[in-house]
């Protein structure tokens, strides 16, 4: 799930999610830290499905099936 919230990162923000220098990129891994530009036009639902998928911490991190529940996923 983590990397599929790097791939729709990329996707959405034209950008690694970690940029830098390998040592950078392990470092800012790790510490699971990252911006999202906010002058990029991304809904309210795509940060949170970003976020809820590069959560550091793999006990809170999405599962599929939270993806799936999530507001994103309904048609409006």
């Amino acid at each position: 799930m983590w990397s599929m919230g790097v791939m729709l990162y990329a996707m959405l923000v034209g950008a690694h999610a970690f940029p830098g220098n390998p040592d950078k990129v392990r470092s800012a891994i790790l510490a699971g830290t990252y911006t999202i530009p906010h002058d990029m036009g991304l809904s309210p639902e795509s940060i949170d499905l970003i976020k809820g998928l590069l959560t550091r911490d793999q006990h809170k991190r999405w599962t599929v099936e939270e993806v799936i529940r999530h507001q994103w996923l309904r048609a409006k």
